[in-house]
């Protein structure tokens, strides 16, 4: 990340510094300003979208973080024969 900014940095300096140290009295002959303004354009466009390239990640897969889950309370339940008022036999569940 820091190597993809100091490179913009250095070639805006370098724009910079060459555009005014060959100052002169501007001439637009023969259509040089408006090729000057698509070719920087082309140039700032490239540049400007090599800043949001995704980065380099390792070859390989990386599995997510084993997430822990607490222990769910299960009552210990069972079922038993039980007898109604007439003496009637039914199940019934008994839980601990």
């Amino acid at each position: 990340m820091f190597a993809k900014i100091a490179a913009a940095t250095l070639a805006v300096a370098l724009v910079a510094g060459a555009s005014v140290s060959t100052a002169s009295q501007a001439e637009a002959k023969g259509g040089a300003f408006v090729a000057g303004l698509v070719g920087g354009a082309i140039i700032g466009g490239a540049l400007a979208s090599q800043a949001y390239a995704p980065g380099y990640y390792a070859p390989g897969y990386y599995a997510p973080a084993p997430v822990y889950a607490a222990p769910v309370y299960a009552p210990n339940c069972y079922k038993v024969w039980a007898y109604d008022s007439w003496g009637n036999p039914y199940k019934t569940k008994v839980c601990n």
